[in-house]
């Protein structure tokens, strides 16, 4: 779950902090804009590393999990973003032959690419550092700097609601690999995207199915991360201004029928997979001083206003990012 709170910014901040002037668009969402915010504002990401490390550090040393193989351990991060969470996720875990990473997402500004389109570290660095794709950056920064042990790395562009996972990731394999035998896949914060109707939620089970049963190896891992729909929360903040919900406190009901977690509890149940959950609470920290910018946030003609204020930008753009859309749709 998530909680608000404000105080003292997190550190990362500091890169809202640079910007002295900015032009604030009303007629289009800017998602990685707000986006950017959000992970700014939120500590979700530091603490979701923690507990991925300790819980595959934990297997492995029950045996239920070989990282210690004589090849290269297998991972695919679908709707991988900027690549900088897998980076955190795998730190700290021993791979003893490395990590070989293809990397997936649908969005040109993080893989700098279009539609079947790839980026390979090895045989494209002159194409990697032509391109502005922030995810094949981070992971290049992240080889290079071995703060994970990456031996090998695929950015590839496509939405995986539109394509054949299977087909996807196959095209991206090189030698002798055969299909089963990714010991662990990532699907991050994106079940968002795919239980908004019912043919959403048909297709997200059938790529669920499709890599439980056909990507992952005999011990290989799905990791899903969401946050939960509760009171006092942004995703109750976020329910209640778009209308899904009638108060800014949800009923148990509305916990139970909107909710992500649930509906990937359902799915897993309905494909006979098991599924565990480590529930944990994450803060979205606004600045101090965000009660004084509400009344500037409500009228554009005082945006004006924001400039040399990067906490207040930071502000602005984070709640942009809880109500996912642009200031005229509000």
């Amino acid at each position: 779950m998530f909680s608000l709170t404000y105080g003292k910014s997190f550190t990362e901040r500091s890169l809202l902090s640079k910007m002295e002037k900015t032009t604030i668009k009303t007629h289009v969402f800017e998602y990685n804009r707000a986006f950017s915010a959000y992970k700014n504002a939120s500590n979700e990401i530091e603490i979701e590393a923690r507990l991925h490390q300790a819980l595959i550090n934990g297997l492995k040393e029950k045996g239920l999990v070989n990282c210690d193989q004589d090849d290269p351990i297998r991972i695919a991060d679908i709707c991988c973003g900027a690549g900088d969470r897998i980076v955190k996720y795998l730190r700290n875990i021993q791979f003893q032959s490395g990590i070989d990473l293809i990397a997936v997402d649908s969005n040109p500004d993080y893989t700098g690419l279009t539609d079947n389109d790839s980026v390979d570290h090895k045989q494209d660095c002159e194409k990697l550092n032509s391109t502005n794709g922030i995810a094949g950056d981070n992971l290049y920064k992240a080889m290079q700097a071995k703060i994970i042990p990456l031996n090998n790395y695929r950015v590839l562009h496509a939405d995986v609601m539109k394509c054949d996972i299977m087909r996807l990731l196959l095209g991206s394999q090189t030698g002798d690999h055969c299909v089963k035998d990714f010991k662990l896949v990532y699907l991050l914060q994106c079940g968002y995207y795919f239980i908004s109707s019912h043919h959403d939620q048909a297709r997200f089970k059938e790529l669920l199915d499709k890599i439980c049963s056909d990507l992952l190896s005999s011990d290989g891992i799905a990791v899903l991360s969401h946050c939960c729909l509760e009171p006092n929360t942004h995703v109750s903040l976020f329910n209640y201004a778009t209308g899904k919900t009638k108060s800014l406190i949800p009923t148990p009901k509305e916990c139970l029928d909107l909710s992500v977690h649930t509906s990937v509890t359902n799915l897993c149940d309905n494909l006979g997979l098991s599924c565990f959950d480590i529930p944990y609470t994450a803060y979205l920290q606004l600045s101090p001083q965000v009660h004084e910018y509400k009344e500037i946030f409500k009228d554009p003609k005082r945006y004006c206003e924001l400039d040399n204020k990067p906490d207040a930008l930071a502000d602005f753009y984070t709640f942009l990012f809880i109500y996912d859309r642009s200031l005229d749709d509000l």
